[in-house]
């Protein structure tokens, strides 16, 4: 990729573009709850810190500068997991 390539690439979706409730209606199918952190604050579970999505439990964490594929991994950890591990689910999923 070129550097103009790169330069033209679009920004990453958020969380604030794409809206809380579009995510809610996907993953809450399977037993999510998108919850949502005040801008700056850390966010609980994240395994990476900043902006990344957290997940503890059922709770999905975002910010509103989530990025919305942070939100999807982090939900595709949750989705493929048994039960067992569900349960003691905290920020290492």
């Amino acid at each position: 990729m070129s550097h103009k390539d790169a330069a033209e690439t679009p920004a990453v979706m958020n969380v604030r573009e794409l809206g809380m409730d579009a995510l809610q209606v996907l993953l809450g199918e399977y037993g999510l709850h998108c919850k949502k952190v005040a801008d700056r604050c850390d966010i609980p579970g994240s395994f990476w810190g900043e902006s990344e999505a957290g997940l503890v439990g059922t709770q999905l964490l975002l910010r509103d500068d989530t990025p919305v594929h942070s939100a999807l991994h982090e939900a595709c950890h949750f989705i493929c997991m048994t039960p067992d591990r569900r349960e003691g689910l905290h920020t290492d999923a």
